[in-house]
């Protein structure tokens, strides 16, 4: 007999969303969608996007090519959200490894609900300082005419 997963005398009812909340929700995503597209075509401003598209296409290898492929070609444009999610990510794996590591991070990340929120807020806090010391090292490297990745 076949269970009904919209019952509510089933284990686990499942209800998909319809109506005004899945419209809600379609608009939502298709409007963060647009918002990406239009922040990697949007060029950084004093930058020379299209020197470094030419610069950018002799080195075509390594890190930024990598990246490049990922967002889609923002890199190579140098758009506004050229780096993506990645420093967030980034400092989301770093704090699961300094958690994994360190008895006083480790007490933290069991400390419940609170000590979640505080590792989240560090990973933020890791999220803002990476692309700082990324570019400090892009720009030494690219203006010394050196590749670091």
């Amino acid at each position: 007999m076949p269970v009904d997963l919209r019952s509510p005398a089933s284990p686990n009812p499942v209800v998909p969303p319809s109506g005004e909340g899945l419209h809600r929700r379609i608009w939502f995503v298709a409007g963060a969608l647009c918002v990406y597209w239009l922040g990697t075509r949007i060029s950084l401003p004093g930058a020379n996007a299209t020197a470094f598209g030419l610069y950018f296409r002799q080195l075509a290898s390594g890190y930024f090519y990598t990246s490049n492929i990922v967002l889609g070609g923002a890199v190579e444009r140098l758009a506004i959200l050229s780096l993506g999610i990645f420093p967030y990510i980034f400092g989301l794996i770093f704090m699961l490894l300094v958690a994994a590591t360190f008895p006083r991070v480790k007490a933290l990340k069991n400390a419940g609900a609170q000590g979640r929120k505080r590792i989240n807020q560090y990973a933020r806090y890791l999220a803002i300082v990476l692309p700082h010391s990324k570019r400090t090292a892009s720009h030494s490297a690219l203006s010394n005419g050196q590749v670091l990745w």
